[in-house]
């Protein structure tokens, strides 16, 4: 390797992971298996093809049929006026193009965020002349409007099968810049505070926060949970009901006519193998890849929770409305009635025939916390579908059971983090070829631990609990280390300088804390001031939990103003000192004899290592020091 690079390491462990891709692989045609990659690639454009064409005979189409009538008066009227929209400037070309992903695909033409990037005084005046025409006249090149459609096997799924891949949309750089200058002249202020997908500051587990706090709020009562699962719901997005409901927001009139011009006339190619498809138009759906797709759809769906919220149907914390915490278009219904419940799905039915879009009849769950035996009714109608009372569900990766909700998350966490490493294990993630055990702990930190511990920062675990996690672990680290399987615990992690699992899990959870604390959403913030007044001595509250940890480690009150730097202050001194272990402030000894602990700050720890310890020689960790021992 001539020029080693940080970029370039991480690649090659991605390619280590991913599966590869071969010829050899067979795609399900008519009931036959298809090894030819140019029939493979027909079937797969004519899937996209044929999923991008509304079905309007399958829906209710009296929405649809008023939504050209408006649209083309409001044309008829724009078209007659003068352009007003503040024009283009250098600096917004410049700000865009520094915003570009890079390291991504290059584009049909062969461009990539680098050739804008490194040519950026010189394309700038080109673009911004080329922006500022489509502003005046309310056009969009028919170059922007052309994307190369790569199918990515979903998880889990069927590979022989097209409906197993999701399509994901690589359009020209170019037009990608024109969306982004877009997306900073928009000014769409959203009508709920569920919607936590896709919206900077706020973490998509924040709606599963929601979820565990109305269930340790439910106490001996029954609480209902639906999951909501929709059919491609990016791939199915009515172009003309989305142009209605842009029209119902705070966007200029200029931009609703170019996004409306950007969405007429799309058209992809399938990239399969290597080669490219015929092209084909795209009459529905938001290309999932696209800049402005994520913050149209969530227009889309928007006044369905809306209408919910207004009209108070769904579970409250106190009187804080908290029945649809939603990320994207992954729904979660919650309700203590299993009678409003229905009245719930019906409304979700109702909207999905109105914007002709499909409810997976298989995937859409729901679980009963606590006894539904004294309920009327074990099962309800979802767009004509029986959806029968379940013990499990998923929602946003975390597994929500009526039953052992921790342990079933802890052992599906230590399942996937195990495939995990195993797959990196030719990327040299065990201790006998050689390898710095400082470098495979860097890849186990970066793409196993994550896997092991995600969400549970937002579930109350109990101590045999947190064994389990610890077990797969020290059991992970010794083996970095190639180290017997006897040896001491305390000299495992100090070794490395590692955290354990119980610290790594708090430091999640201050990290998450400070995550919503210093978040502008209303409806979280609200959630916090009553929890923390109302629900201060239940165990099974994040906050509860929280309110022990800032205790623990000598931090300020949660509504203390320099609460959020303290946290942020801490964190950042945990990750620069990793060789620092958060431990128990009043524990002055560990588990082991041989290791005693010193409190050298309020939060932070160092230790020294007895000779008698592993036989090794005395040492000691040093707040400067960068050796491990």
């Amino acid at each position: 390797m001539d020029n080693p690079s940080t970029d370039l390491f991480y690649k090659l462990i991605d390619r280590n992971i991913s599966k590869p891709r071969t010829n050899s692989t067979g795609i399900d045609i008519e009931g036959e298996l298809e090894f030819n990659p140019t029939i493979q690639r027909k079937a797969f454009a004519k899937y996209y093809e044929d999923l991008s064409i509304p079905k309007e005979s399958k829906f209710d189409n009296s929405y649809l049929e008023l939504c050209p009538i408006r649209q083309r008066l409001v044309e008829e009227v724009l078209y007659n006026q003068q352009t007003n929209i503040e024009p283009y400037k250098e600096d917004d070309i410049s700000k865009a193009i520094d915003n570009l992903n890079t390291g991504k695909s290059p584009d049909e033409y062969g461009l990539c965020a680098e050739h804008l990037k490194f040519a950026k005084e010189t394309v700038k005046p080109t673009l911004t002349n080329i922006f500022n025409n489509i502003l005046i006249n309310r056009a969009v090149p028919t170059e922007f409007k052309s994307g190369i459609l790569t199918p990515v096997l979903k998880k889990e799924k069927n590979q022989c099968l097209v409906s197993s891949y999701r399509g994901i949309t690589v359009t020209p750089v170019i037009s990608k810049l024109h969306e982004l200058c877009i997306l900073d002249k928009l000014s769409i202020t959203p009508n709920t505070d569920l919607q936590f997908g896709f919206t900077e500051g706020l973490c998509p587990l924040i709606a599963s926060l929601i979820i565990s706090e109305c269930k340790c709020e439910r106490k001996n009562n029954s609480l209902y949970l639906a999951t909501v699962d929709v059919q491609s719901a990016f791939d199915v997005v009515q172009h003309l009901i989305l142009h209605d409901k842009m029209l119902d927001r705070n966007m200029h009139q200029d931009l609703w006519l170019v996004i409306k011009d950007l969405y007429s006339g799309l058209t992809s190619k399938v990239k399969w193998q290597g080669e490219l498809s015929d092209s084909f138009n795209i009459l529905q759906g938001v290309r999932q890849g696209g800049i402005l797709s994520t913050h149209l759809y969530k227009i889309f769906v928007e006044d369905l929770l809306v209408e919910l919220e207004k009209n108070a149907i769904g579970f409250s914390l106190g009187n804080i409305y908290c029945g649809t915490p939603t990320c994207a278009d992954d729904i979660a219904l919650i309700s203590s009635n299993s009678a409003e419940l229905q009245i719930m799905l019906n409304t979700i039915g109702r909207y999905a025939s109105q914007h002709h879009y499909n409810i997976h009849p298989t995937k859409s769950k729901v679980i009963c916390y606590g006894s539904a035996k004294n309920h009327s009714t074990n099962t309800w109608n979802l767009s004509q579908n029986i959806t029968e009372l379940s013990n499990e569900t998923t929602h946003l990766g975390l597994k929500r059971s009526s039953k052992k909700e921790n342990e079933v998350n802890i052992e599906d966490r230590v399942k996937s983090a195990r495939r995990t490493k195993y797959a990196l294990m030719n990327s040299g993630l065990h201790g006998t070829n050689g390898l710095s055990p400082k470098i495979s702990y860097t890849i186990y930190r970066t793409y196993v631990l994550p896997r092991l511990l995600y969400g549970l920062e937002i579930l109350s675990l109990t101590k045999t609990q947190i064994q389990i996690l610890e077990r797969f672990h020290i059991g992970t680290l010794r083996a970095i280390q190639a180290l017997a399987t006897r040896t001491a615990k305390p000299a495992v992690y100090l070794l490395l300088g590692v955290l354990t699992v119980e610290a790594e899990i708090h430091k999640r959870k201050l990290t998450f804390l400070h995550s919503i604390t210093t978040s502008s959403n209303n409806k979280i913030k609200e959630i916090i001031n009553r929890q923390i007044a109302v629900n201060f001595d239940n165990n099974n509250s994040f906050f509860f939990q929280t309110a022990l940890l800032l205790s623990k480690y000598n931090l300020p009150d949660i509504f203390d103003k320099k609460h959020s730097n303290s946290i942020k202050t801490v964190l950042e001194e945990i990750s620069k000192n990793s060789h620092f272990i958060l431990l128990d402030p009043q524990t002055q000894r560990g588990s082991s004899p041989n290791v005693i602990f010193k409190i050298s700050e309020p939060q932070l720890w160092h230790c020294r290592i007895n000779s008698s310890c592993m036989g090794l020689s005395r040492s000691k960790y040093d707040r400067n020091s960068k050796s491990h021992y």
